[in-house]
């Protein structure tokens, strides 16, 4: 079963893009986690992750 991060990392990866940030409901991503699941995953993705995060 996917966690919220692993979604929205794929969300990110495969759609090349994040859905508009008021339409994510990111109370429930750690922030922290999602970081270091980004690692794994190509840059443009982690510089998704970056802005969402910041």
């Amino acid at each position: 079963m996917a966690t919220p991060e692993k979604a929205l990392l794929d969300t990110a990866c495969f759609r090349k893009g994040l859905p508009v940030r008021d339409e994510l409901e990111l109370d429930k991503i750690d922030r922290v986690l999602i970081w270091q699941m980004a690692l794994a995953y190509p840059k443009r993705v982690q510089d998704d992750m970056a802005e969402l995060i910041r």
